[in-house]
């Protein structure tokens, strides 16, 4: 569901100033991921309202948490050193860069699994392209040959071929770029993370490696043509 901004958040208080506008919103944590909910970045002095006028009751609990930000984040992993060992191992405590190559160490895997299937049946469908029009070129060949006899270039009648190619690659390629661009943005959803290389590398591959097959089918083509006197 599509949420327009800004909108109004509303809490219970003890008072009547129980509203927020919210502006703007961002699909990224403020704190670390495994602080479950949305969270919601408030100035000191709408934070320090908040805290004295909110209803307090058995269902709710005022935690304070300590975050870090680090500015260079190109030293994240001494910085994540430094974090871990000065906190309690039998704590559940984790810093934002141990979690982020966990979690790509184990997405990236999974990425690889599917990039690697992905890869194989786009070699598969177009290989199946490619010999149906290596077939169709043997059982055209006669008529190449009156075409031929009736004086046709071959430049002219590469041409027709080429649009037919065209046709027949560029529909199931069409077809594979949406469904790829939809099922990888759903996967950024998921994973709450942007997708936009892989989703640009994986159409980049798909349109190259179909180009390809066009490329070989079309040569095989223009050799029966030529062969056809």
């Amino acid at each position: 569901m599509e949420i327009s901004f800004p909108k109004d958040v509303q809490y219970a208080s003890n008072d009547e100033a129980n509203r927020l506008i919210v502006s703007k919103f961002m699909l990224e944590n403020v704190m670390n991921y495994r602080f479950y909910g949305e969270q919601l970045l408030v100035s000191e002095e709408t934070f320090e309202r908040m805290r004295d006028s909110i209803q307090e009751d058995e269902y709710k609990e005022l935690l304070t948490f300590e975050v870090f930000h680090l500015l260079d984040t190109e030293k994240s992993d001494t910085a994540s050193d430094i974090f871990l060992t000065n906190v309690d191992s039998d704590q559940y405590i984790t810093d934002f860069y141990s979690a982020y190559e966990e979690s790509r160490q184990t997405f990236g895997l999974l990425i690889f699994i599917a990039g690697i299937l992905g890869f194989v049946f786009i070699l598969s469908t177009g290989s199946i392209l490619y010999f149906k029009q290596m077939t169709e070129a043997e059982q055209e060949k006669n008529h190449y040959r009156t075409l031929r006899q009736l004086g046709f270039q071959v430049n002219d009648m590469m041409k027709g071929i080429i649009r037919k190619q065209l046709f027949v690659y560029l529909i199931p390629l069409g077809i594979g770029l949406i469904h790829a661009a939809f099922a990888l943005n759903v996967g950024s959803v998921l994973i709450a993370a942007s997708m936009l290389t892989p989703i640009i590398i994986s159409m980049a591959a798909y349109i190259v490696i179909y180009l390809i097959f066009a490329v070989l089918t079309i040569q095989y083509y223009k050799k029966i043509v030529k062969d056809a006197l």
